[in-house]
């Protein structure tokens, strides 16, 4: 059965080896140790059994009778009441089945504003602060799967946002005589690929990659039909550690807290349009920069039968390197550069809900 099961890992093996390799030197070789002792008693189980129930069977006891089958409607009964095993993890089978888990479920995003930029007139007033946007709630999708092995979990998870837009309007810009409207919009998703082992009861290390998605957009559109439209893309690629602590206060219930740290590569891109002065001087730019991310979460399951449960967490996502449409306004206007500009933040609250299922 182990040798059958490792075969099935040797795909993984250079992902192991790195998850393996952040774990605890000790904590590891006691894992190692064990697992050493459980192929052991495997391969000696069947020849140790045999013998051991012949030489019983030929000892006369006074008033025995014929033996007892075990009762394999009540032991399946029995199987069927037990609790699952893992939050996000199969039932133990010999046969290597029911090792998948997947969930399907929404998400509530929340953007919290970290832009403080003032859009300032020659009269030296302040036209409008971008601090005023407030972001409506998005909803999204959130999907993810893992398999079992004996060594690690493979993860996988995917999600995304729809656009969210914040607008303010009807902003008199005395200096022109005009009104302004503006709005700031972004959209989001997110995909990661992770492999999970549990290094000590209820603790777990994770190391994958990951890819975040990022389009935030600035738009200003005057009353004599005068607009432009700053678009920033933002593509992050990698590398993900993380940390997780699981606690199960009760036979239905398990609370997990999840860390992960993402050092990435933005590779932003700058596209501004429209019909106004600036844009007609604007061409394309595109710049690389290095920055962290911060995934923190906090997911309370509920199990209701045996291969079902229910999901509802809290999730912050904090991103330090960005490029975002109102900074690209500012340095434009203020400098007379269209280089692409890296110096924003991107802070997003989400709940989340789901179902899921093991098989």
């Amino acid at each position: 059965m182990y040798r059958t099961r490792a075969i099935r890992c040797v795909l993984t093996t250079s992902v192991l080896l790195l998850s393996l390799a952040v774990a605890p030197r000790a904590a590891v070789a006691q894992d190692l140790a064990a697992w050493a002792a459980s192929v052991q008693r495997g391969d000696d189980a069947t020849a140790t059994a045999q013998p051991s129930a012949a030489s019983a069977s030929s000892v006369p006891t006074q008033n025995s009778g014929p033996a007892q089958a075990p009762n394999r409607a009540t032991t399946e009964n029995n199987a069927s009441e037990s609790p699952a095993r893992d939050y996000f993890a199969s039932q133990d089978s010999d046969d290597g089945s029911n090792s998948w888990t997947g969930y399907l479920g929404a998400t509530s995003f929340f953007r919290v504003n970290r832009s403080r930029i003032a859009l300032v007139n020659d009269f030296n007033t302040t036209v409008f602060d971008t601090s005023q946007f407030q972001f409506p709630m998005t909803a999204g999708v959130d999907l993810g799967l893992r398999r079992q092995f004996d060594w690690c979990d493979l993860d996988f998870r995917f999600f995304e946002s729809n656009t969210s837009t914040a607008t303010a309007n009807n902003i008199d810009v005395q200096e022109f005589g005009l009104r302004m409207n503006t709005s700031v919009s972004y959209f989001l998703d997110s995909v990661e690929i992770n492999a999970r082992r549990e290094y000590r009861p209820q603790r777990a290390l994770l190391i994958g990659f990951r890819y975040i998605g990022l389009i935030d957009s600035f738009s200003t559109d005057f009353n004599n039909g005068v607009d432009t439209k700053y678009k920033e893309t933002n593509n992050l690629f990698g590398l993900q550690v993380g940390w997780e602590r699981y606690w199960l206060p009760g036979e239905r219930w398990k609370l997990i807290l999840n860390v992960k740290e993402f050092t990435y590569g933005d590779l932003a891109a700058t596209n501004v349009s429209g019909n106004s002065v600036i844009a007609e001087f604007a061409t394309p730019t595109s710049r690389t920069k290095g920055g962290i991310g911060l995934d923190l979460a906090f997911t309370a399951n509920y199990r209701l039968s045996r291969y079902w449960s229910v999901q509802i967490g809290y999730e912050l996502l904090l991103l330090g390197t960005i490029a975002t449409g109102t900074n690209e306004s500012y340095l434009i206007n203020q400098t007379g550069s269209y280089a692409t500009d890296l110096g924003d933040g991107f802070l997003v609250n989400a709940l989340n809900l789901s179902f899921q299922s093991v098989w």
